[in-house]
Parts: C-alpha cells; structure tokens; sequence
C-alpha cells in the first residue's frame, strides 16, 4: 500500500502544480478534490478538508454552477464520513440552494440523501423524517416531468404520424383535394 500512496500523491502533486502553473483551473479544481478525497481515505483528515475546500473555491473562481453542486455533495459525504453532521448538512443545503437558484434539477435527490443521512446518524429522526418527505416530492416532481415529456412526445408522434397519413391517402387518391 505504501508504493502505491508513495505513486498517488508523486502523480497527484505532479498534476496540481502542473495544473496551477498552467492556470488550467478545471484540473486543478478536480485534483484538488481528488487528493483531499484520498488524503480522507488515509485518515489525515484535515489536509483533506483543506485541499476539498481549496478544490471548491477553485470550482468557484470558474463559476461553473453544475460543478460547484458535485463538488458540494463530495464536500458533505467527506464531511458526513468524519462524523461532522452539521458541516454535511449545511454544505448539502448551500448545495440545494445553488442547484435550486441555476435549476440544476439532478442533484436534489443526492443532496437530500445526504442530509437524510446525517439526521438519521445523529438520531434526530424528526427531521429525518421531514427530509424523507423532502426526498419524495423531488422524486415524484421528476416522475411528473418524466411523464408529462414522454406524453408531449407521445402526441407528437401521433399528430406527425397523422399528417403522414393524411398525405399517402392523397397521394393515392383516397381523398381528393
């Protein structure tokens, strides 16, 4: 295991400066949450913390809202795993509110897992039990969206499939003009 941490963090490092010496902000930003990821694997906790956070004020610089949203929920799971609920919960919530204010619609469902998560670990099954409701209605609401798109596209097919009709039975001369 040692070789290949020791071959982690010589690539890891290798790329993050690359990455900050080019300015290539997108890698740096992934790299940076990649090795803060690793870094809680490894139990050393607060340099992981450090290099998450400095991946997501990276993220932030660029401005990109859907990347900002990922690396907000890989921010409340790292937070979640080291028994800081309230971290996650917050985190997962700035998560929902930036995701609510770009109508970036897929992560909602993932961000209230989260949090559903640590209210169930901390035992506050109250709110566990408001956020599971939470969890549903998104759910549901892409359920409705899903439904309502495949019906649209349903009677588009049927009123282009019609007028299809309707020509060949002119051409044919079932119905004159």
């Amino acid at each position: 295991m040692k070789a290949s941490t020791d071959s982690f963090f010589y690539y890891i490092n290798s790329t993050i400066d690359l990455s900050r010496q080019n300015e290539n902000l997108g890698v740096l930003a992934s790299s940076l949450s990649l090795r803060g990821n690793f870094y809680g694997i490894i139990q050393q906790f607060a340099a992981g913390e450090k290099d998450i956070k400095a991946g997501l004020d990276t993220r932030k610089r660029i401005g990109d809202p859907f990347y900002i949203v990922n690396d907000l929920i890989g921010l409340s799971n790292f937070y979640i795993s080291q028994k800081q609920y309230k971290k996650g919960i917050e985190t997962a919530q700035e998560g929902i509110t930036i995701a609510n204010n770009y109508g970036i619609k897929g992560e909602h469902l993932v961000l209230y897992k989260i949090i559903g998560m640590a209210y169930k670990a901390q035992g506050n099954y109250e709110q566990y039990s408001k956020t599971l409701e939470k969890m549903f209605l998104v759910a549901d609401s892409g359920y409705q969206i899903n439904s309502a798109d495949k019906i649209e596209d349903i009677q588009i097919k049927y009123e282009v499939q019609k007028k299809r009709n309707t020509y060949c039975k002119t051409k044919i001369g079932f119905i004159t003009a």
